[in-house]
């Protein structure tokens, strides 16, 4: 198979990609441990319950996996578990929080054995923003954190909010969080040589301050990055607002703020895998929301609102329902329920209005518990950086999800001399090859894929022109 299968051939994230001759790959995200050891393994295409963690976690944790999507260590913000679910030596005392909200994030340093861990504490207190570095080449391959590279303050205080976006050109991540106090985020370089720890400080939206420690807080509320990494959205929690922002993936500037208010206790945000719709969940109530992003105003979006769900945690804990939202690597959004034995998930998040289809009860944690917060991971775009929108080529399937059979319709412009369209698994696999002729139209039937995720890549000689997502069921 030609190198090039691996550019663009896991595209969304839930959005993780397997980029040419990278060490990062669709496989980081695809197992996570989370809330009260409860854990899921996505390597197959559909989840499944694991019952092995050692972790304890109230909101936000990280997992991190290699290549291959084989486990390589969890963290909960104050403690790092390695592949085999045992302390990790050094791994302790951690200055985040199992309550941080985004607690804990683990990104891979390109073509190292180092994997930096951020944390941050709750409520904006003064441990703030900071990371550790584990050498995975120790400790018997293992991993161990560095002598002298545990706890190092980045932004302190800070909120609670941390995300982090794969340059797949460039071959560096950008890691973005918000200061207390001020309406400044500030977005750290990760690449071969290390973390440049001189963000760029971006001042723009909605001041972050305000709160009762142990209550609602403006520290609290997700911070995420678009699939296609574009744009960013913040919630506020004290303030019931959240906020839209255009991100410039190569200069690591924030800009254009549109604010969407009237969201008591707003927290939990996700894109769907297509950047289209946005969905918001509030601590202290169980709907879940969604938003049209088609039309990009401030007055569209706002009036686009639609209640797609209702979250029913049988254990609420202090009246909190619903939590964070996490969209997975099999392209659904995860709801987790507080303090419950069950996650729900949506299931078409691409699909307006409850066509999206949000099932409370979606998955049994087989004795676990979930709790807030699941499992965060880097963002790996869907696009190559640096190209116009305008020249990327978009071609349509339907129906999609496709449960018999379904149809690629190519665009009438294309030149179909030297076309050809490649159905790739969710693991890089080449299923199909098809040579295109003056058939504008590909019927696929059903017993041609095995139920997954699959991407179909158009290519014209040995450039990959186009890439769209197929879930068959």
């Amino acid at each position: 198979m030609k190198k090039n299968l691996h550019l663009l051939a896991i595209i969304f994230l839930s959005c993780i990609v397997q980029v040419e001759c990278e060490a990062q790959n669709k496989n980081n995200n695809s197992i996570w441990y989370f809330g009260d050891h409860a854990g899921i393994d996505f390597r197959t295409g559909s989840p499944v319950v694991l019952t092995n963690s050692a972790m304890y976690d109230w909101d936000v944790a990280a997992t991190a996996c290699n290549t291959s999507g084989e486990l390589l260590m969890y963290c909960n913000g104050d403690t790092v578990w390695n592949k085999n679910h045992q302390l990790m030596p050094n791994g302790t005392g951690l200055l985040g929080s199992t309550t941080g909200g985004q607690t804990s994030l683990i990104l891979n340093q390109y073509e190292t054995e180092n994997y930096y861990v951020f944390t941050v504490a709750e409520f904006a207190v003064a441990n703030g923003l900071r990371y550790s570095v584990v050498d995975l080449s120790l400790n018997g391959g293992t991993g161990d954190i560095v002598a002298g590279k545990k706890n190092v303050p980045l932004v302190t205080p800070s909120t609670e909010k941390i995300a982090a976006v794969w340059n797949r050109t460039n071959y560096y991540y950008w890691v973005i969080t918000h200061q207390w106090n001020n309406n400044t985020f500030a977005c750290y370089k990760l690449n071969a040589s290390g973390l440049d720890t001189i963000p760029v400080l971006n001042s723009v939206g909605t001041s972050h301050t305000g709160g009762t420690y142990g209550g609602i807080h403006n520290a609290m509320g997700q911070l995420v990055v678009s699939p296609d990494g574009t744009h960013l959205a913040c919630a506020l929690s004290l303030s019931g607002l959240f906020e839209l922002f255009d991100f410039d993936i190569n200069t690591g500037v924030i800009s254009n703020p549109i604010t969407i208010s009237g969201y008591p206790n707003a927290l939990g945000l996700a894109y769907s895998s297509n950047g289209q719709l946005i969905y918001l969940t509030r601590l202290i109530s169980d709907p879940i929301y969604q938003f049209d992003l088609s039309n990009y105003t401030q007055t569209a979006i706002a009036n686009s609102v639609n209640i797609v769900g209702h979250v029913t945690s049988s254990g609420a804990f202090f009246g909190y329902t619903a939590a964070y939202l996490h969209l997975a690597p099999d392209a659904k959004i995860y709801v987790p329920h507080i303090v419950d034995s069950v996650v729900g998930a949506i299931e078409y998040p691409n699909l307006s209005g409850t066509s999206c289809n949000y099932i409370d009860h979606f998955l049994n944690l087989q004795g676990m518990t979930s709790n807030p917060g699941m499992t965060q991971g880097p963002v790996y775009t869907d696009e190559f950086t640096g190209i116009e929108k305008s020249n990327f080529i978009h071609f349509s399937i339907f129906p999609n999800p496709s449960f018999n059979s379904f149809t690629i319709k190519l665009p009438s412009g294309l030149e179909a001399k030297n076309v050809r369209v490649h159905i790739i698994s969710v693991d890089g696999k080449l299923e199909k090859e098809i040579t295109i002729n003056s058939n504008r139209d590909i019927l696929f039937s059903r017993d041609e894929l095995s139920p997954g995720i699959y991407f179909c890549e158009l290519t014209e000689g040995k450039k990959i022109i186009a890439v769209e997502k197929i879930a068959v069921e």
